[in-house]
């Protein structure tokens, strides 16, 4: 699932003018090296002792300092249970939408439709 979300930034990189990053989490978290060939600038790796069994409050607080600190201007999740259950709490935190189930976008002089 999430070598399937990272498929779509690297289609829509140059259209939207931007790059890609990603971010794995848990304790430890996944190989990196297993993400980093897919073109992508960065990898952030987001490793705490409170992410080792899956909690929304624990992942809402983790993703969101992640994403305060990367200023990312479009965040992809794969479409997950555990998705499901945070994203909502996460994208309120931050004050922002979250749309799920899409499979498709357009680009209009640079920004996302």
């Amino acid at each position: 699932m999430s070598f399937e979300t990272l498929a779509r930034p690297a289609s829509s990189r140059g259209e939207l003018n931007t790059t890609a990053c990603a971010a794995c989490w848990g304790t430890p978290s996944p190989p990196r090296r297993r993400v980093a060939p897919r073109h992508l600038e960065k990898v952030y790796a987001v490793e705490h002792a409170l992410l080792k069994d899956y909690t929304p409050d624990a992942y809402t607080i983790a993703l969101r300092q992640l994403l305060e600190l990367a200023k990312p201007s479009v965040v992809l999740f794969p479409d997950s249970y555990q998705v499901l259950d945070f994203l909502p709490k996460l994208a309120a935190s931050l004050g922002k939408a979250a749309v799920r189930g899409a499979i498709s976008h357009a680009s209009s002089t640079g920004s996302l439709v």
